[in-house]
């Protein structure tokens, strides 16, 4: 897995420079003169002998030795106090107390609104989540940082992400109508548990078509399981799930300390967190790499602002209540690699320019209401590895594109309304190992070059209209532990070239159109453990061989 350093070097307004404070002047200034003194008396000593006793006794020695205990006396206590102060070097500024309350507070509400973070009507109005952050960072803020403090708006969208997951903001019904969508009378029945398939109930919809989407779903925990540091006087870098850009002089791994800086990453997860996600936070911190919300009780809408992200690398919404569409522009996110937004519900078409997304490691968007078709550009994401839309009402055919996915391992379509043949350039994804195309419409005969993806480990096509005989060449794949070909109408023997794969534990074959015989192969297939064939035109007798499968359940 390629490593992103999130502290690369940023080109945002929000980068700004570190600059030491007097007082860590002062001290480099007097550190430096002490060691030039140092330095001269050490020169002098090692001319002559005589040297010692005029440093000991008289002349130039003794005034040299009296500037340099002056020196001490005066950088000791510079440097003890400096020391007790670098941790907040960035954010000592502490005039905001000098400033009378009405002017504190004119001046960041006014930073606030000039910088278009959040908006004045917000902003005056007490019970809103930026009400009560502009209240916090006014007058209760036990940092009472400057107001023109370089990260104090950084700070302020923080609170507003606080405030909006607090109280009552952490409570929300809505009521997502999904009728036109999927109609409850289609909804599948099928195989209530299935060896190897993560699918282990099928998926119940009430009766209206609508399904009733609670904000306090985690209700009976806690909420926020851990808030360490926030709203406290310690730096926001220090608060938990929060990580900044590193300080000068460490190392660039050090991006969680007691400081105010500009925040690189916001990591909530499985934290218990209930509320809307409100945009100060995008808008504020535009320095974001890395964003994990995944596991927790957030609703609404995702803020557009996320895809002005120009750094941000890795988002993860997986498992909340979320709604609406993806943004379009997400797509324009120049280095986004992973995004995973399943178990949420999201609706409507895919991006339409999703193949510009060319950066993509892992795309994960299953178990949602997303509808329409892939688009053909899905081609153009040739670094993707990992590519899960499963349970969607996704339709159309799949597009031939697919095959220049030269790089998938994992790839899963199952469980949405895909219609017409399986493209035969499936075979060009030889790095492949697992696939899913189960529960869909898929007509058509399985295409032989799937023998070509010599990896694959799980191939899952049960459930479908595919019709024609097994391919022979199933028997190229060493790799192979499942295979799901049931609920179809393939036809013809099962091939005797299953006994070379000596690795396949599930064979599921059953409520198909086969017939022949069991082929005495079947023997040879040591790891075998669930051998379902009924269903079927078989005849013959069960052969001999297969006792040697000592695993068969």
């Amino acid at each position: 897995m390629k490593n992103v350093n999130l502290n690369e070097p940023s080109t945002s307004a929000a980068s700004k420079e570190y600059r030491p404070s007097i007082f860590t002047s002062c001290y480099i200034f007097f550190r430096n003169l002490l060691l030039t003194c140092a330095l001269s008396i050490g020169q002098c000593c090692s001319k002559s002998r005589e040297c010692v006793e005029m440093a000991l006794g008289g002349g130039r020695g003794k005034k040299l030795c009296i500037a340099l205990i002056v020196i001490l006396l005066v950088c000791i206590p510079v440097t003890i106090w400096t020391q007790v102060r670098d941790d907040e070097s960035e954010s000592t500024s502490r005039s905001g107390s000098d400033l009378s309350p009405a002017d504190r507070l004119e001046e960041i509400r006014g930073r606030i609104v000039d910088e278009g973070i959040s908006d004045l009507a917000l902003l005056n109005d007490p019970s809103s989540p930026q009400g009560m952050a502009l209240d916090w960072i006014v007058n209760k803020d036990p940092a009472d940082l400057d107001t023109n403090h370089a990260y104090i708006t950084q700070r302020y969208a923080l609170a507003v992400f606080y405030f909006s997951t607090h109280g009552d903001n952490m409570f929300q019904t809505a009521v997502i109508n999904i009728t036109e969508t999927i109609p409850p009378a289609e909804a599948d029945t099928g195989d209530a548990t299935r060896i190897g398939d993560e699918d282990t109930a099928p998926m119940q919809l009430p009766a209206d078509g609508e399904v009733e989407v609670v904000g306090d779903d985690l209700a009976g925990q806690d909420n926020w399981m851990d808030e360490t540091g926030w709203m406290t006087e310690q730096g926001h870098c220090a608060w938990y799930g929060i990580e900044c850009h590193h300080r000068p002089g460490t190392s660039v791994y050090n991006t969680h300390y007691d400081g105010n800086h500009g925040v690189i990453l916001v990591n909530m997860t499985e934290n218990n967190v209930r509320g809307s996600v409100p945009s100060e936070v995008f808008k504020a911190c535009p320095d974001i790499r890395w964003i994990s919300l995944a596991g927790n009780g957030f609703f609404g809408t995702l803020p557009t602002e996320v895809t002005k992200l120009n750094e941000l690398r890795y988002l993860s919404l997986a498992n909340n209540f979320f709604t609406g569409t993806l943004p379009p522009a997400i797509t324009t996110v120049p280095d986004l690699n992973r995004l995973y937004m399943d178990g949420n519900f999201f609706k409507g078409h895919l991006p339409a320019n999703i193949g510009n997304m060319t950066n993509l490691l892992s795309l994960s968007i299953f178990d949602n209401y997303f509808t329409g078709t892939i688009p053909r550009n899905i081609g153009n994401l040739n670094n993707l590895t990992a590519l899960y839309i499963d349970i969607n009402h996704l339709t159309g055919t799949l597009p031939t594109t697919l095959g220049r996915l030269t790089e998938m391992v994992d790839f899963r379509l199952r469980h949405n309304r895909f219609e017409g043949s399986i493209p035969t350039e499936i075979g060009l994804m030889e790095k492949m190992e697992i696939l899913y195309l189960d529960r869909n419409d898929l007509t058509g005969t399985i295409p032989t070059q799937m023998g070509l993806v010599t990896r694959l480990t799980e191939l899952h096509l049960y459930r479908n209209k595919l019709v024609g005989a097994i391919p022979t060449e199933f028997g190229a794949l060493p790799d192979l532990t499942s295979l799901y070909l049931d609920n179809n109408h393939l036809s013809g023997d099962i091939p005797t070239e299953f006994g070379r794969l000596n690795d396949l534990e599930q064979v599921y074959l059953h409520k198909n159109r086969l017939n022949g015989t069991i082929p005495t192969e079947i023997g040879q297939m040591e790891e075998l453990r669930n051998f379902r064939v009924y269903t079927n035109g078989m005849v013959g007798t069960l052969p001999s061989e297969i006792g040697n499968c000592y695993n068969l359940q």
